[in-house]
């Protein structure tokens, strides 16, 4: 196979992306502190023109030489192959740098196209075998090229195609994204125009999207060093998980994790992660560690490399989204079998899928590029993740960038994705939804997507308040979980403490778990109970920065199939169905008591909290229904609603019913319906 590139240093027509020389930069894009990419799928026919557009508009990728790697070895990692022209530029780029890294370093990379071997391509009308090869691999068609589609696509009629079919294609040129200069952020519809009139060079359309970042985990040090505000931040303790609902559980769950990747060191991988074994989309290796997930950002191309980067951060969230810390003695029951551990079961219903966004040795370790994002999430649904561990956060770039999200939310409907609040600048949380506050996507489409629930972080404190360094927000992030001195893995064979809103979100990733493997498996209806299971934090200034107003129940919130009652005196949850409340019980939202404003019914309330029973003012969390207007997505807080003559309640439970007095009464949570 032959390659053609094209590559452009320093030289090339002037373009209207860069200012002239001496001529300078206007200060809307020089105080722009976005990081902007330009994504691009290059084939090896792509034009001089597009040649120099990328040499004048974006910065030369930078990639580590690992000590000891040559050359050879560096271009088959980075772009897939080898040639002897890809060879000749990098010499060019680091004159003088010997073939072998005598010790790790930085070196440059000439503007390319990316392989990621072979994919399934689906068919669309009129379109044909060898038309997709060449649009796929950049290269012309040939009788070779039709000999290696015979040989991926046994059994398919090649000469005659459908829509709706798909093929396999060997070479397929990948998405490769590239750092956008400062000066070029003015003019980012031009370069995207541009690119897109090389038709033979260019597959599809380019993108230009803001960059994120993991969310940064903070030593308990550092947590601790806070505002003034919080000085005395206590660690939190992890939830407990009751073995006895663990008994015969019926379902398999498989939760992505989209991360930094598997700490290994050397060392195999802990087997007490159980992995989803499937290399990512090639049959080709790269590493240790070839099961499991896929290297979005080192390795696009070929298998998995679980290298871990960015200090144990993906390892450390691994560990805590799929219960590595649950207790050994703790004993369930298996169908027809003897009891085993409670942690041995877990590990065998929930399936770990590493996704790595980030590059295995980094300027900024913590960088996530979109289009290694994107290729993480899409593989993920492909190969049927049912939860997605998304612990980091960042700007959009438009409302195109925003487009391309809530498409990606709403096609993928059966996923749940728990995402990071994030932490705040310089350690100090702020309100998301303030005005002039930084934008932290995806956190804040939880209020738009039931299938999007936003985490923050809170410490151990006797009131569980949020940690200093935590963002919050009334409607876009729903509740807290334990952020605060969280122990965990960092290798296969190490614990390590660490503290963030990273750590609190694959809490609430494994209690969302447990709740499928339990039998909940619609994301709304995870989300639904996750929120309603809270304990209300009784500070109303804490309470009113969570959708939920609380922080995680684990407990409470795996008895989903009951009704649910906590007591005021001793904490002791009481389960069973309430009776009597069925047609008879109507809460006016906002309305004063006689009123005749629109009530909302029983089957429409999901919990209520008995905090001001002596004025028969009470919060509930309502669903809204489906048809209003401004429904936001989950359940939604009422404060100081009036129950019609309520003194106690009545559980029907298996020892017969309670009579419970609602002065007793700190909680009550309605079951929720499997869908």
């Amino acid at each position: 196979m032959s390659l053609r590139l094209i590559v452009v240093f320093a030289v090339g027509s002037f373009l209207t992306c860069l200012p002239a020389h001496g001529q300078a930069v206007p200060a809307s894009s020089q105080d722009d502190d976005r990081d902007l990419w330009l994504t691009v799928r290059l084939t090896p026919r792509y034009s001089e023109n597009t040649a120099n557009l990328l040499a004048k508009c974006c910065e030369l990728p930078e990639v580590a030489q690992r000590k000891e790697e040559i050359r050879k070895h560096l271009i088959q990692r980075y772009y897939g192959i080898v040639t002897d022209h890809l060879m000749q530029w990098f010499g060019q780029l680091n004159k003088n740098a010997p073939d072998r890294a005598p010790q790790d370093r930085w070196v440059q990379v000439p503007f390319g196209p990316h392989w990621r071997g072979t994919i399934e391509v689906p068919v669309s009308e009129g379109e044909t075998a060898l038309g997709i090869a060449e649009r796929e691999t950049g290269f012309p068609a040939g009788p070779s090229t039709l000999e290696d589609l015979r040989r991926l696509n046994p059994g398919t009629d090649l000469d005659h195609l459908k829509p709706g079919q798909t093929i396999k294609v060997a070479n397929a040129s990948d998405r490769v994204s590239f750092r956008l200069k400062k000066a070029s952020f003015l003019h980012v519809d031009e370069i995207k125009e541009r690119l897109s009139e090389d038709k033979v060079g260019v597959v599809g359309y380019p993108m230009v999207e803001a960059a994120m970042r993991l969310v940064p985990s903070l030593g308990l040090a550092a947590a601790k060093a806070c505002p003034e505000s919080c000085p005395d931040m206590i660690a939190a303790p992890l939830p407990e998980v009751p073995p006895e609902l663990f008994d015969n559980v019926p379902n398999m769950v498989r939760v992505a994790v989209v991360d930094s990747g598997l700490g290994t060191q050397g060392a195999p991988i802990d087997k007490r992660f159980r992995l989803y074994q499937k290399d990512y989309s090639s049959p080709h290796t790269f590493g240790e560690n070839t099961a499991g997930g896929g290297d979005l950002w080192d390795n696009p191309f070929t298998g998995v490399s679980c290298a871990e980067s960015f200090g144990g951060h993906g390892t450390h969230v691994a560990g805590l989204a799929t219960g590595r810390w649950v207790a050994q003695h703790l004993t369930c029951q298996e169908q027809g079998g003897p009891k085993k551990p409670l942690a041995q079961a877990i590990h065998e219903r929930i399936e770990l899928m590493v996704l790595k966004v980030t590059p295995v040795e980094a300027r900024d370790p913590a960088i996530v590029l979109p289009s290694a994002l994107e290729k993480a999430i899409q593989y993920a649904r492909k190969n049927k993740a049912n939860i997605i561990n998304l612990s980091l956060a960042g700007p959009l770039k438009d409302s195109d960038d925003r487009a391309n999200w809530e498409r990606l939310f709403q096609s993928f409907e059966d996923v749940l994705f728990v995402v990071a609040a994030g932490n705040g600048k310089n350690g100090k949380g702020f309100d998301l939804e303030a005005q002039g506050s930084p934008e932290f996507y995806p956190a804040l489409f939880s209020k738009k997507f039931t299938n999007v629930i936003t985490v923050a972080a809170h410490d151990g404190s006797p009131g569980h308040k949020l940690a200093c360094f935590s963002n919050y927000a009334k409607e876009a992030v729903d509740l807290a979980a334990p952020g605060v001195n969280i122990t965990s893995t960092v290798t296969a064979c190490r614990k390590g403490t660490l503290s963030g809103t990273s750590q609190a979100t694959p809490l609430v990733t494994f209690a969302a778990a447990l709740l499928y493997i339990r039998g909940l498996t619609l994301p709304e209806s995870i989300k639904t109970r996750l929120i309603s299971s809270v304990d209300v934090y009784p500070n109303e200034s804490e309470e009113r920065k969570l959708r939920s107003g609380g922080v995680l129940n684990l407990n409470k919130a795996l008895r989903y199939t009951n009704d649910v009652v906590e007591l005021k005196s001793d904490g002791i949850l009481l389960e069973g169905t309430v009776l009597g409340l069925e047609d008879g019980l109507q809460v006016p939202e906002d309305c004063d008591p006689g009123s005749t404003c629109q009530p909302f019914k029983r089957e429409e309330i999901v919990k209520i909290v008995f905090n001001c029973p002596e004025k028969g003012l009470h919060r509930i969390t309502v669903l809204r229904p489906r048809h209003h207007e401004d429904r936001l997505s989950g359940p939604r807080q009422i404060r100081e609603a009036r129950l019609p003559m309520l003194h106690h309640i009545d559980l029907q439970t298996t020892n017969g019913v309670l009579h419970i007095p609602i002065d007793n009464i700190k909680d009550l949570i309605f079951a929720t319906k499997r869908q």
